[in-house]
């Protein structure tokens, strides 16, 4: 059972504790995981939270608990364990400190969840402001990186269609195996490794792996809408233009909670297309490493694959002929795409200096 400490004396807090002191607090109950014990907090019994203040929330292990107990709630049992999950609350017609369960707060006011909603709230615009201001910084790496994108994508859907076009056999061939984890080829078995004599095929057959299929992406995900990408650019060159010889602090201070919002969610968005941008670009560069065609085709040669084909870049690096069993070859054009390398390492590196 834990103790009471109705008379315990604390200090005064005429005002709302400032921010170090509530940093100093997580820090306690981060550490100890016995807020009732810090002597800035107060266990005496709560008998209403007109104007009460939420300063944090917070979460203990049990096993933080010397007993393995609970917390007590001075609002509904200050003389034993309530909760291990709670809040911080400030109570200003105190001019004290308490902590409070999650629920317990209903017990003796109906405003305890709109002081929940507006902790809530306030938290979400805090961060908000937070992210834009972590990111007014980069917007000028955010747009280079886009319009960089913006042309390594056209180049690559313009090659997909193409390949698609030139052969769809193949293409669908390397479609399925990127949906099967690998390339894999079957091997018929010795007699002696056959289980029993059923003419169930595959239990006269052996999977065998031959490798990983390098840049599988390209066969999974879609190409990024042009348009989005470009809207993005537009955005992100707006947010630039606004924001020339001003100081990145003052700007995002001065912007409405509304505005701070806006501009979250449109970076935020802004950043995922990039990612999947940046990510289907790199996913066609390793498709096309001299190992992973040497895979391709050691797998693709292979009689279980249907159809056999091979894939080889040409001399001059200009194009990928595709060479099917009983086809005459045929060729895609992708110097364009291979010469991307040098465009994409410096995507990369504009990626690592701007934050996430």
């Amino acid at each position: 059972m834990a103790n009471t400490y109705e008379h315990r004396l604390v200090p005064i807090f005429p005002d709302r504790p400032d921010p170090e002191l509530i940093d100093e607090l997580r820090d306690y109950i981060k550490d100890f995981g016995d807020p009732e014990n810090h002597p800035s907090i107060s266990t005496s019994q709560a008998f209403d939270l007109d104007k009460a203040d939420i300063l944090l929330e917070f979460s203990v292990p049990r096993k933080k608990r010397t007993n393995l107990d609970q917390i007590p709630c001075p609002i509904c049992s200050p003389n034993s364990g309530k909760f291990l999950s709670g809040y911080l609350v400030y109570f200003p017609k105190e001019s004290c400190i308490r902590v409070v369960g999650n629920e317990c707060g209903d017990k003796i006011s109906a405003e305890w969840s709109k002081i929940k909603r507006q902790f809530i709230q306030t938290k979400r615009d805090q961060q908000a402001e937070q992210f834009v201001l972590d990111n007014l910084i980069h917007v000028e790496e955010l747009l280079e990186t886009t319009q960089t994108l913006v042309e390594a994508i056209s180049v690559c859907r313009r090659f997909w269609h193409e390949f698609k076009k030139a052969a769809p056999s193949a293409k669908r061939a390397l479609f399925n195996a990127s949906k099967d984890g690998g390339l894999f080829i079957q091997r018929r078995k010795r007699s002696a490794e056959k289980l029993n004599k059923s003419s169930d095929a595959f239990q006269n057959h052996s999977v065998e792996l031959v490798g990983n299929l390098k840049g599988e992406e390209i066969f999974q995900l879609s190409p990024p809408n042009q348009k989005l990408l470009k809207d993005t650019a537009q955005y992100l060159s707006l947010l630039q233009a606004g924001g020339k010889g001003s100081n990145h602090v003052e700007r995002a201070k001065s912007f409405k909670a509304s505005e701070i919002r806006s501009i979250e969610r449109q970076v935020r968005k802004a950043r995922e297309t990039i990612e999947t941008a940046q990510l289907l670009v790199t996913s066609y560069l390793d498709f096309f490493e001299e190992d992973n065609l040497g895979t391709i085709n050691e797998w693709a040669r292979h009689p279980s694959v249907n159809p056999n084909f091979t894939l080889s870049i040409t001399a001059n690096r200009e194009y990928l002929v595709i060479d099917i069993s009983g086809d005459d070859p045929t060729a895609v054009y992708v110097a364009s795409l291979l010469r991307m390398t040098d465009m994409m390492d410096k995507v990369s590196q504009q990626s690592d200096s701007v934050a996430s």
